[in-house]
């Protein structure tokens, strides 16, 4: 995503690291601190679980250990998921992380009223939210988002 990109490879004061699960196009967008998240066996089955029951398809425990390991070799690291639907999907990593958490909305993420009734413990499991637009934190109040962490 060129606008997520954008942002990660413009911060200088700072080394950025990512996390993802897939890389796409890497010749197009080059990071230094682009790290793959391993998939679990058992993701298929997880998946499948939780899309029956109409449910987010959280980050396996594989996945969530793989992230808190990582984040202990970082000097003063600050989590900062850059989209509210992989937000969700990470609530048990946010539940678990002892640093600063901050989730980033963009637009589309902010239209997941399927899962509407998640949001509360993404609140919750947050320190700071941030935003693009003044719509977006109307519409982050109407989810339930404190004013105080956007």
């Amino acid at each position: 995503m060129n606008h997520i990109y954008r942002q990660v490879s413009n911060i200088y004061s700072y080394d950025s690291h990512v996390i993802t699960r897939s890389v796409k196009n890497k010749n197009l967008f080059p990071l230094e601190g682009l790290n793959l998240l391993k998939k679990s066996k058992l993701r298929i089955f997880n998946r499948v679980y939780y899309r029956i029951r109409q449910r987010v398809v959280p980050l396996s425990n594989y996945e969530v250990n793989q992230v808190l390991t990582y984040c202990e070799n970082i000097n003063e690291p600050v989590l900062h998921v850059y989209q509210g639907d992989v937000a969700l999907r990470s609530l048990n990593l946010l539940g678990k992380y002892a640093g600063p958490r901050v989730v980033s909305f963009h637009g589309a993420d902010l239209s997941e009223s399927m899962f509407i009734s998640e949001y509360p413990n993404l609140w919750d499991n947050v320190d700071v939210v941030l935003c693009r637009c003044e719509a977006f934190v109307q519409k982050l109040d109407q989810l339930g988002c404190p004013p105080s962490k956007i």
